[in-house]
């Protein structure tokens, strides 16, 4: 494997390089869109926006690490999979495009180096509040250079941020969501890139993902919630894979806790 201390400095000036790109367009109306299509499974014509940002972005980030890394392959949500290497790049230039355009600052740029279909690295960048947040797999994990730390709040104490309930509604799992706001502190119905970040200050216990979501939008947390000695699984508890792509991300002492509530009956938890 590469030193990953090396990559580290390679990966954070080519982050570094694209929030450049993504703050000097911030802000502005007249910024140019185009529609894609994503590969989501939620719906059959899901379409979603892309700026001008969004793919100088990206195409930034991409030069920046083949001048160290020629032979690595690439894997973004604005140009898809370029080469083949056992190093793949996992690339979302601005996750919370919407939010961007509006002049939002609830978004992200998001990085993780993929090593035989294991993320080793990951990265999260929110540049209008400066908050950077990395991890390297047996390194920890860190925000602002500073190492993230680990809830001890219990169930009843514990603040979740999840996915909006209309996702739930076509999941069919819509009761489970209700029945576990009923035994936890406070439910945000939002999941962005923010609540991965309060997630790793101990603001937030839990976050919950459902089936169609984005690998481009979670891969460098998975790292990141490992590495700062968090759990991240699928609702059943196994690895976390893109085949199996609803997950639980929380703190260690109530992660059993939290599966019960998407792997039993729907009866109230006490």
């Amino acid at each position: 494997m590469i030193d990953l201390k090396q990559a580290l400095s390679v990966w954070i000036d080519a982050v570094r390089a694209a929030e450049k790109i993504t703050l000097s367009y911030f802000g502005h109306k007249d910024i140019k869109v185009k529609q894609k299509e994503n590969e989501n499974k939620m719906s059959k014509h899901y379409m979603s926006p892309a700026t001008i940002a969004d793919i100088e972005a990206e195409q930034t980030i991409r030069q920046t690490i083949k001048w160290t890394y020629p032979e690595h392959s690439f894997s973004g949500e604005e140009k898809r999979d370029e080469g083949k290497s056992p190093y793949r790049w996992i690339i979302d230039p601005i996750d919370g495009t919407k939010a961007y355009m509006r002049g939002m600052d609830d978004r992200a740029i998001l990085l993780a180096l993929e090593f035989e279909g294991t993320i080793v690295m990951g990265i999260s960048l929110m540049p209008t509040i400066n908050e950077l947040v990395y991890a390297t797999q047996g390194w920890w994990c860190y925000i602002n250079k500073q190492r993230c730390q680990v809830s001890t709040r219990e169930l009843k104490e514990s603040f979740i941020s999840h996915e909006r309930q209309k996702y739930f509604m076509r999941a069919s799992i819509e009761k489970k969501l209700v029945n576990l706001q009923s035994n936890i502190a406070y439910s945000i119905g939002n999941k962005t890139p923010r609540m991965f970040h309060y997630l790793l200050q101990w603001k937030i216990e839990w976050v919950i993902g459902v089936p169609w979501v984005n690998f481009y939008d979670i891969a460098p947390y998975i790292v990141m919630i490992q590495e700062a000695w968090w759990k991240f699984t699928t609702y059943e508890g196994n690895v976390f894979s893109w085949e199996k792509d609803s997950f639980i991300a929380s703190n260690a002492i109530i992660h059993q806790d939290c599966l019960k509530f998407f792997t039993e009956d729907n009866k109230k938890q006490q």
